[in-house]
């Protein structure tokens, strides 16, 4: 991938507008910098580019002048955004894993992921960001590359649903570990909204009923056929290239070539993001928001931002539920009709705007 900030001071991207968001992903990159995977001997072996995570922020800074030509000013556009921080990192750890590497020198690098990961957070949020999405790491056991670089003849070394477990593992406790980061985070930052998102859980639920989301083929087929070459040793062609032929229909299939899911597979997750509890389905959404909501540390705002998002939501004909305590005023005028329970019967079915004649 070519350098964003060079295709958009080339004018190579036409009508395009700051404020609609960049996207700084590269296929393939890690959060630790190539420096360290020289030193580990990684570089030149597997890693495809050299846009670490420090390389991308730089990118990043490199636009503000597009976006924003003051600190205030910075403020206040990241304000009112939304940042997705990741998923990053997975590929320092596959990685490792396609060289055979073991889990427990994996393990090692854990503390050094979070913390790059934590620093481009710190980083953010100093710039002025107030809504910041941290995805965690996928259920590594139920890949397909995994279970196909990785098979073990020891039947309890995999789950009920095919995956195994012992990377399965090492992902949750990778998880586990960056939730920490972000509730310390939480800590330092008490105004700002930092949503971790659970991609092992919304990942995990596939493999463990496929057929409840239409896919009617094995954990270990994949739609492009390169997924079946050796990950020890890099096909010279990628899925999706001209010439390379892959299944009639993807939307029987989770995963597209071996490493990412097909699109049917991302459209049909649930994504659980604690903290603020938000879980997402593609068509039937169901939102559960739970939390005091307080004026005064600056979470009201972000949380007015998010029910704003569910609102157009429901507009466009996606299903809503919603459970809040103690919204902020500006939070209740965004609600419809109005239902409320007590003791288990209905007491009110109106318009949310004609409470105010009854109970204030």
């Amino acid at each position: 991938m070519v350098n964003p900030i060079k295709i958009i001071k080339k004018g190579k991207i036409k009508d395009w507008n700051s404020l609609e968001g960049v996207n700084f992903a590269v296929g393939g990159v890690t959060a630790l910098d190539i420096s360290f995977l020289v030193e580990k001997g990684l570089y030149d072996v597997l890693v495809p580019t050299n846009y670490s995570l420090g390389v991308q922020f730089d990118w990043f800074m490199d636009l503000l002048p597009s976006i924003c030509n003051s600190s205030s000013g910075c403020k206040q556009v990241f304000g009112s955004s939304l940042f997705l921080v990741g998923e990053i990192g997975g590929n320092d750890f596959n990685y490792l894993f396609y060289l055979g590497r073991p889990i427990e020198e994996a393990t090692t690098y854990v503390p050094l992921v979070i913390n790059k990961i934590s620093w481009a957070i710190n980083k953010l949020i100093d710039l002025g960001a107030q809504t910041l999405v941290v995805p965690g790491n996928f259920a590594l056991g139920c890949s397909f590359v995994y279970l196909r670089s990785h098979p073990s003849t020891d039947v309890e070394d995999y789950d009920e649903a095919g995956c195994l477990k012992s990377y399965n593992n090492f992902a949750d406790y990778y998880n586990n570990q960056l939730l920490a980061e972000l509730n310390r985070l939480r800590q330092l930052h008490p105004g700002v909204n930092i949503i971790y998102a659970d991609y092992y859980h919304a990942s995990l639920q596939l493999y463990r009923s496929p057929t409840q989301f239409g896919f009617t083929k094995s954990i270990l087929d994949s739609c492009c056929p390169l997924a079946n070459a050796n990950y020890h040793n890099p096909p010279a062609k990628h899925c999706g290239e001209p010439g390379l032929i892959s299944c009639n229909d993807p939307s029987q299939f989770i995963t597209w070539d071996g490493v990412h899911l097909t699109e049917a597979a991302y459209n049909g997750q649930k994504l659980f993001v604690q903290g603020a509890r938000i879980s997402f389905s593609i068509w039937d959404v169901s939102v559960f928001l739970d939390g005091i909501v307080k004026q005064e540390t600056g979470i009201s705002a972000s949380f007015f931002i998010g029910t704003k998002a569910m609102c157009a939501l429901a507009r466009d004909r996606s299903t809503v539920w919603a459970s809040t305590h103690q919204p902020c005023s500006e939070v209740f005028e965004l609600m419809d009709p109005l239902y409320s329970l007590e003791g288990g019967s209905a007491i009110y079915c109106r318009q949310a705007s004609e409470a105010y004649e009854i109970w204030c």
